[in-house]
This record gives C-alpha cells, sequence and structure tokens, in this order.
C-alpha cells in the first residue's frame, strides 16, 4: 500500500493520515510512504511518522519511504528534530541519510 503525504504534513492533516495509516500497519502490511510532495512539516506531522513507526515495529509491519524518498523540507524537519536514535523512528533517519 502506498500512502501519499499531503503538501502539508501539520496538525491540520494529521487525524487524517492516522486514519490513513492504522488499519494498514495493524494488519502487518508494507506500507509505503510517498513523501515527494511535503513543503510544509510541523511536529505533529512528524508525531504521526514517529507513531506509525512505533505500530509498525509492534505489529510487524513494515513501513519505509517509496523509492522517490521524501522531500527536502520533510529530511530536513526530520533531521532537525533529531529523530533516528529509538528503534521505532530508525527508519526515519535512514532517508534523511539517502538524501
Amino acid at each position: 500500500m502506498v500512502v501519499v503525504l499531503p503538501r502539508e504534513l501539520t496538525i491540520a492533516q494529521a487525524a487524517a493520515l492516522q486514519a490513513a495509516l492504522r488499519p494498514a500497519l495493524e494488519e502487518g502490511a508494507e506500507v509505503l510512504l510517498d513523501g515527494t510532495a511535503v513543503d510544509e512539516v510541523d511536529v505533529a506531522g512528524l508525531q504521526v511518522l514517529c507513531a506509525a513507526g512505533r505500530t509498525a515495529l509492534e505489529r510487524g509491519a513494515h513501513l519505509a519511504f517509496a523509492s522517490r524518498g521524501c522531500s527536502r523540507p520533510l529530511a530536513d524537519a526530520i533531521a532537525l528534530a533529531g529523530l533516528g536514535h529509538d528503534e521505532a523512528d530508525r527508519w526515519l533517519i535512514r532517508e534523511v541519510d539517502r538524501g
């Protein structure tokens, strides 16, 4: 399943994104995120991605960015937030390292 992240990965979109991700992650499915269109990110948007990573880890699901990766603003936000030190959000920092 591919989930296209919204242009604004902010608190205004957080609930909708969480609702889109939850069923696939709880089923242990493979979920690929297309973050190429993201140009605005806030803490709530990053929190949804971190929560998705934790759910994936707990359920044995696979969560990653699609081969096209993520936008520079999203990669910068991930790096500035210092993510990647916890097992559940390590997948996020891999994307930054690829960029």
